[in-house]
């Protein structure tokens, strides 16, 4: 027995892998061991069956889309730590991170200070600040605004915690949502749309993704790849907000809308250049240098005489 796969044969117990997706032959069907995606440097990355991983700011899952989903073991997996459904952690740079049911990893409150949190729609009153949690359409943004200051209102009361010396949330605001073909959708919300027969997913920017294509009769297996919140650079395992610059020699990065990229590079003493300019430093002449491509390189050229 042999299983043919787009015209290719496969023997018994032979790998092969589609679409993202790592399937074994079992003789004359295909079965789903699990996925697999490419990083930035081009290294594959396996990803299991339920999990959900979190690569170069980019979510990736990988689910059975013929399993009913309350009885699948899902997990994120971010920077090589597993993550189980409902586990909080610190995104950091001021962001709580959590792993959820659908197996996204998501944003899922502010910090204010260590042990101290607002979930996203909330305020709270804080050390005579109100403090606010909210999701835009760019990401997460947290706020602290004085009590008293211009157009801030805070609660009155003798205490902003309960007996459990939690925060009390004082206010409820909406989450994001999607608009597709007339439809309101939820982030994480699912909808089969009538007019080209794909099953599309709501995704945390606002945008609706195709999230199953059938692979062989019968079996679908669902790869998922969505943005990341967009108001945070992931490297290293360190987060940056949007807008926030940061030095990984030579080279100063900044974070715009989840996306690091190369403000200007820096010399060895210490001096910034900007895209598309030339330094002269000693005897050498030094462009930071802006590519086709896109990439950014540091070139250094030696002088000879009063010229380069």
């Amino acid at each position: 027995p042999r299983c043919i796969v787009d015209g290719k044969q496969y023997h018994i117990n032979d790998s092969l892998k589609t679409a993202n997706v790592v399937y074994k032959c079992l003789g004359t069907t295909i079965e789903p061991l699990g996925c697999y995606f490419v990083n930035a440097n081009g290294q594959e990355i396996n990803v299991s069956l339920g999990q959900t991983l979190l690569l170069d700011n980019v979510q990736h899952r990988c689910r059975p889309g013929n399993l009913n989903s309350s009885s699948l073991q899902t997990s994120c997996v971010v920077n090589g730590t597993t993550h189980q459904v409902g586990q909080k952690w610190d995104g950091g740079r001021g962001f709580m991170q959590e792993c959820t049911s659908d197996g996204f990893i998501m944003v899922s409150d502010c910090i204010v200070e260590p042990g101290v949190n607002v979930k996203i729609g909330q305020t709270l009153v804080h050390k005579n600040y109100l403090h606010s949690c909210v999701r835009t359409d760019s990401g997460v943004r947290y706020n602290a605004d004085p009590c008293g200051s211009s157009g801030v209102v805070c609660p009155s009361g003798p205490s902003n915690t309960n007996q459990s010396g939690q925060l009390n949330p004082v206010v409820n605001a909406g989450h994001g949502q999607c608009k597709f073909e007339g439809h309101i959708l939820k982030v994480g919300e699912k909808y089969p749309s009538p007019n080209n027969g794909f099953l599309y997913q709501c995704s945390m920017d606002g945008s609706m993704v195709i999230s199953d294509c059938a692979i062989v009769p019968g079996l679908t297996v669902e790869t998922f790849s969505m943005a990341a919140d967009s108001t945070v650079c992931v490297r290293d395992g360190v987060g940056h907000k949007s807008g926030e610059s940061w030095t990984e020699k030579p080279f100063e990065l900044q974070c715009q809308n989840g996306v690091a990229s190369v403000k200007s590079c820096i010399a060895d003493d210490n001096t910034k250049i900007s895209v598309g300019t030339v330094y002269r430093l000693g005897k050498s002449k030094l462009e930071c240098q802006k590519k086709p491509d896109g990439k950014v390189s540091l070139i250094s050229e030696t002088c000879h005489g009063d010229g380069c």
